[in-house]
This record gives structure tokens, sequence and C-alpha cells, in this order.
């Protein structure tokens, strides 16, 4: 069981360099929705990487429990997202 967490462990910075045309073409969405995100610290990671690359967007932030929708505006300026809309996908 040792090295059972450490294979399993996302490696997140090869999944980043894996995926870095998708990241660098982001900057030519106006739009961007975030769906099914549990708005914890490892996804973090990725939306960084797609706020480095776009800015301006407009962002539509989708909650599917209160707790999420209580803390999408903390999440959302914590990465720096200027533009945001809390969003319920059943509602929508």
């Amino acid at each position: 069981m040792d090295g059972h967490f450490e294979n399993t462990k996302k490696h997140i910075e090869d999944i980043i360099e894996n995926h870095k045309t998708f990241f660098e073409t982001c900057h030519k969405y106006e739009e961007i929705y975030v769906l099914g995100l549990s708005y914890n610290d490892i996804d973090k990671i990725y939306l960084q990487e797609i706020v480095k690359s776009n800015n301006d967007a407009e962002w539509y932030l989708n909650w599917h429990s209160i707790e999420d929708r209580e803390c999408i505006e903390h999440y959302a300026l914590s990465l720096g997202i200027r533009k945001f809309i809390k969003i319920n996908i059943d509602e929508w």
C-alpha cells in the first residue's frame, strides 16, 4: 500500500504540460462555462492556467449545493476572475 497513493496521485504539472495547447488557446473565448467542479484547491491549479490565458472572459460557474453557491465568489476572486455569474444548471 505504500506506493498506492503515489501511483494514483495526479501529476498536475504533467497534465498541464500535456494539455498546453488547450490552455494557451483559451484566450479566444468570450465565455467560459465551469460545470461539475467541486471548488477545491486541486481544481484551482487548472483554472489558474485558464485565467493566465484569458482574464477577460465572462465565467459561468455552476453550483450543485448551497455550500458551492456560497463559496463561488471567494473562489473566483481568489483566482483573479473578474467577471462571473453563478448558475445552477438544474434551473437553467
